[in-house]
């Protein structure tokens, strides 16, 4: 009987020890995380106050933003803003964009702002870049409308409210159907129509997207620099019409499009200094063929021409196209003193000319 109850004594006191040392083990355990996120949050902290630190000691170079910060209208001094800012920014120099007073704002000029920064960050640069907004209300509304702080690290984000006439700044780095199909029922709302009404759009707005993966780049190009595509859209009730902004940052239409025997000679008489770059007569060139493209694929190159085909039929309406030197528009067509990287294309969308197409 002794031996009985001293084994079942045993064994009740073995559990009670397995459970005593399980228990002490998920203390161990529970201690060694806390301890462990603590540690983390020390280390951030300090990192923080060594950062904040620094950012003290730091002289900001203040770089005012042209009083037409418009790149469609000013092109070359926006540009040339820019490109100073590109180039503080790599030599370690810490920046502050200042927007406080600017006389006029558009959407091509924030997006170019947004790709910049991309790239920068992409790149794996350690910078400090810093900015404020317009004083003007008008023009803080502009960049709220457009979605631009939720590209910035801003508290305003949480307060924003969605603008039912605008389709915010959307980005990618490949095709996307998704934000292709958004841009067209936007337009379906907007215009009252159908989906085979937007169709020419979705497809327009898919081989745009789709140039930034397969040929937006040259092979001269810095590979390290940021392959990406911009859209924004917005609606004027008073005129009924969409207009579109979209901003491809590859190496431009003039360095990508297979040239002609002709183009290649003038290419070559300007790489010996004989003859000026000419970069506006290649974007109606590059519109007009369908086997423009330098990939040498016989489904690639169609996307401008379809662009152009669209213009014709007046589906697209305003068709402006700013590449590297190049711009091309209905009312101008020319070279700019300094280079845009990447392509900017705007064109509009009416009511009318929707339903006439349909017809």
């Amino acid at each position: 009987m002794a031996r009985r109850l001293k084994a079942k004594h045993t064994s009740w006191w073995y559990s009670e020890r397995a459970k005593k040392k399980h228990r002490h083990e998920l203390d161990r355990k529970r201690h060694r995380k806390e301890m462990k996120k603590l540690d983390i949050q020390y280390r951030q902290h300090a990192v923080a106050q060594r950062l904040s630190q620094n950012i003290r000691k730091e002289k900001f170079t203040n770089l005012p933003v042209p009083m037409d910060f418009r790149i469609y209208s000013n092109a070359e001094t926006v540009i040339e803003f820019y490109n100073n800012v590109e180039d503080k920014v790599k030599h370690g120099n810490p920046v502050y964009v200042d927007m406080a007073n600017v006389g006029q704002l558009s959407i091509d000029s924030i997006m170019y702002y947004l790709a910049l920064i991309r790239n920068l960050r992409h790149q794996g640069l350690s910078f400090s870049f810093k900015g404020n907004v317009p004083q003007n209300a008008k023009h803080r509304d502009l960049l709220r409308k457009c979605g631009f702080f939720r590209f910035v690290d801003l508290s305003i984000v949480s307060s924003l409210k969605r603008d039912s006439d605008t389709v915010s700044i959307r980005e990618g780095d490949d095709t996307s159907p998704r934000i292709a199909q958004v841009f067209c029922d936007f337009v379906q709302g907007k215009f009252g129509v159908g989906r085979c009404e937007t169709m020419p759009l979705y497809d327009s707005l898919i081989e745009l997207m789709s140039n930034t993966r397969h040929h937006a780049y040259s092979f001269e190009s810095n590979l390290r620099e940021l392959k990406r595509w911009f859209i924004y859209a917005q609606y004027n009730k008073t005129d009924r019409y969409v207009r579109f902004i979209f901003l491809d940052t590859g190496f431009g239409i003039p360095a990508t499009i297979q040239r002609t025997r002709a183009e290649q000679v003038r290419a070559f008489l300007v790489g010996l200094g004989v003859q000026r770059a000419n970069d506006h007569p290649v974007i109606p060139s590059a519109l007009e063929g369908a086997s423009r493209s330098r990939t040498m694929e016989t489904h690639r190159g169609k996307g401008l021409p379809s662009v152009q085909a669209l213009v014709e039929s007046r589906y697209f309406r305003d068709l402006a196209i700013i590449s590297r030197k190049g711009l091309n528009s209905e009312m101008e067509k020319r070279d700019l003193s300094i280079p845009l990287k990447g392509t900017l294309f705007y064109w509009e969308m009416r009511w009318e000319d929707i339903s006439v197409h349909d017809n």
